[in-house]
């Protein structure tokens, strides 16, 4: 999708000639397509600048809604209570 990624990893199967040809395909998929969805807005000015047409690029966040989700202290987390986690202090669950 990005052979500049395999260029600044000096992977070289895909760089040199194979990246230019790479990269040509690539924009060429971009300025053919319907849509272009990414994740982000840095990410649609890198697809614009490689051909994207950006009234066909749509950003779609893959994070939460940070006004609608927010933190709770441990005390008042009644998940935590309800599943029995109130002396869990670290993890994947989070304080």
């Amino acid at each position: 999708m990005f052979p500049e990624v395999a260029e600044a990893l000096a992977v070289r199967a895909l760089s040199g000639p194979q990246a230019g040809l790479l990269r040509w395909l690539r924009n060429g998929a971009f300025r053919s397509a319907a849509a272009n969805v990414v994740l982000g807005e840095r990410m649609a000015a890198v697809v614009a600048r490689a051909g994207g047409l950006t009234e066909r690029i749509r950003v779609i966040p893959d994070w939460s809604d940070m006004e609608a989700i927010r933190p709770v202290a441990v005390a008042d987390n009644p998940l935590r209570r309800e599943w029995g986690l109130e002396c869990v202090q670290c993890g994947n669950i989070g304080r």
